[in-house]
């Protein structure tokens, strides 16, 4: 595969332990962004149902 994208990114050769390095960090740090931001849309819904629920089972 490398020798396939080879052409179209000139200057990229084989990673080197420094661009794994970063590459990690920036994917743990893109995890905890994402997992920040479902928790905040879960917090944001997840009251709204509860209430909801509540109201059904009030009006039975």
């Amino acid at each position: 595969m490398y020798r396939a994208w080879a052409p179209w990114l000139p200057g990229v050769s084989d990673l080197s332990l420094g661009a794994r390095l970063v590459g990690s960090i920036e994917l743990a740090l893109y995890a905890l962004y994402a997992g920040a931001l479902l928790v905040w849309l879960t917090r944001l819904v997840a009251p709204r149902e509860v209430a909801a629920g509540r109201m059904a089972e009030s009006r039975r």
